[in-house]
């Protein structure tokens, strides 16, 4: 049993950017267990977040520091740290808030509007844009120097593509699958933190916006253009100057909110291997149950005969006992094993599966949000 000095508050503000939910750590954490810390906010379905951010001290004279989970640059983030400093400044309005974000040097200027709900900011310009050579889609790479991108001609999210991304761009801290449907002008982007393992189907993802609008305008003429990106969570509007055909400016607006602020209690570093998590809500011990993240990723990502053959029958009764789940684990090869527990109902693409997991010898940091169902 978990002591209470194995416990540690902290206190959460949580941002809604276009639904890429974002929680903002205000507590100091040190900097070696912010991986640790964001893997078990992550784990609380009660918060809905797709990713984590630090508060820290300014280093290059902003008002306000953020240090993402991974190390990554996130468009996202910068847009709610610019906005949640404006609302602790008090302004009623629009107002200019100096942010700035791993990921990033210096300090970037965050147009916050709390009156409306909308923040915008000016974006890194990229270190390269090329073609990935993939013979069999076509992609562009596009190289940030906090994220690397690759924009896919590809309106549905794959599970070989995201898995090449990833492969394809090592040396990266984020790596972000952009799968584009140019027909609608819209797209669905998945992104890979490597320091977390953690791979995510998000809402919304600003700096993706930011590649494809890149990609969707390199044939334009000199000038500034706008675009709006069309994603799940909604629309982010993204302008692009170019100048002698280079791109030489960026920006990046839309919706944020912030949705609640609060305290939650988790383990300390000896007690994060045990097979439960804190309730958000209460601090009391909860079974573990499958992430959000994981489920919506789940519905995009189940493959298998019609999922699970004998899977039509998982949405009244349970599999046989010993049917296996595996999952991919950060970028290696081999799959994690997964044995089902028991049940309850999650939502898929095509069928629906009940099924709750516990863990067979997998580090719970190489979780990923997408599983795999087979017959064993």
């Amino acid at each position: 049993m978990q002591t209470s000095q194995q416990k540690r508050e902290y206190t959460v503000a949580v941002l809604d950017p276009a639904g890429n939910v974002t929680a903002i750590v205000c507590s100091d954490v040190p900097a070696a267990e912010r991986a640790r810390v964001a893997a078990q906010i992550l784990r609380l379905p009660e918060l809905g977040i797709e990713q984590v951010a630090f508060l820290t001290a300014p280093r290059s004279g902003g008002e306000i520091r953020l240090e993402m989970m991974g190390g990554e640059f996130c468009g996202n983030a910068l847009r709610c740290a610019g906005f949640y400093q404006a609302l602790r400044n008090g302004a009623q309005g629009k107002s200019c808030v100096f942010a700035e974000i791993s990921g990033a040097d210096g300090v970037q200027p965050v147009m916050a509007d709390t009156a409306e709900g909308t923040a915008s900011t000016v974006m890194p310009l990229p270190l390269s844009v090329q073609s990935a050579g993939w013979a069999d889609v076509q992609a562009a790479r596009v190289t940030f120097a906090g994220i690397t991108h690759f924009v896919i001609d590809c309106a549905q999210p794959d599970e070989t593509l995201v898995q090449r991304a990833i492969a394809a761009a090592p040396e990266a801290s984020a790596v972000g699958a952009i799968f584009l449907d140019r027909a609608c002008g819209s797209i669905k982007p998945v992104v890979f933190v490597r320091e977390t393992a953690s791979c995510v189907a998000e809402n919304s993802c600003a700096s993706g916006s930011v590649a494809t609008a890149v990609v969707l305008t390199a044939d334009f003429a000199d000038g500034i253009t706008e675009i709006g990106i069309g994603q799940p969570g909604g629309t982010l509007e993204v302008g692009v100057q170019r100048t002698d055909g280079a791109v030489t400016g960026l920006s990046i607006g839309g919706a944020v909110r912030l949705t609640q602020t609060l305290t939650v209690t988790l383990p300390g570093p000896a007690a994060d291997s045990a097979p439960n998590r804190i309730s958000a809500k209460s601090g009391e011990m909860m079974p573990r149950s499958i992430q959000r993240g994981m489920t919506k990723a789940t519905g995009r990502s189940v493959t298998g005969p019609s999922s699970f053959s004998a899977c039509s029958t998982l949405q009244t009764r349970k599999p046989p006992r010993g049917t296996a789940v595996s999952t991919s684990a950060s970028t290696s090869s081999r799959s994690a094993r997964w044995t089902v527990w028991r049940l309850h109902p999650v939502v898929c693409s095509k069928v629906r599966i009940e099924g709750r997991y516990c863990r067979s010898g997998v580090p719970r940091s190489t979780i990923w949000r997408r599983i795999f169902c087979r017959t064993s």
